[in-house]
């Protein structure tokens, strides 16, 4: 799939507008035959999980195309962003994995660190203060939810609030601290 997204890009250099459409139809498309392909048929949850890691892949090329067509610079990599952090949730859930579990969990903090463009002109601290919430928030939260209730966590989740807490709390901390002292 990755290299029908190469041929897109490179066979038609000339109509740009029409690669944005395609790269988002072709991404969209694998990724809903993916769950659906392992959802419907038990033999092939392999070929599902694959297809759905293919665009899950595919949707970082998304900066490329959509700056192809003239969309505003600042909003691109928080559209792409968004949607990558959507697709990832929902994936993680559908597939059970627990690798996507992990891009799951760590989605968020990218998804915030998209938003410094649309900041304008803050000034470094500010900004540092927002970089180093976003990762505290986003383990602080799904780790206090396995400590008290496991249960409510799903399985793709588990091993994944569990590692990513007890590594991005300290490293997140350690870091504000050794910036600031």
């Amino acid at each position: 799939f990755l290299f029908i997204m190469a041929m897109v890009y490179f066979i038609d250099p000339v109509n740009d507008a029409a690669v944005a459409p395609t790269t988002i139809i072709l991404t969209l498309l694998i990724f809903c035959a993916g769950l659906g392909i392992y959802k419907a048929v038990d033999y092939l949850r392999p070929v599902g999980k694959a297809f759905t890691y293919s665009a899950l892949c595919m949707i970082p090329l998304w900066l490329i195309s959509l700056s192809a067509i003239k969309v505003p610079g600042e909003v691109i990599p928080l559209i792409v962003s968004i949607v990558f952090t959507i697709a990832s949730f929902i994936s993680a859930l559908m597939l059970n994995d627990q690798f996507l579990g992990y891009v799951a969990m760590l989605s968020p903090i990218a998804l915030t660190w998209s938003f410094q463009p649309l900041m304008g002109k803050v000034d470094f601290g500010t900004y540092l203060y927002f970089l180093f919430i976003a990762p505290l928030i986003a383990s602080i939260a799904p780790l206090a939810l396995w400590a008290t209730k496991p249960k409510w966590l799903p399985v793709a989740f588990r091993h994944a609030s569990m590692g990513l807490g007890l590594v991005l709390i300290p490293l997140t901390v350690g870091a504000s601290l050794g910036l600031y002292i």
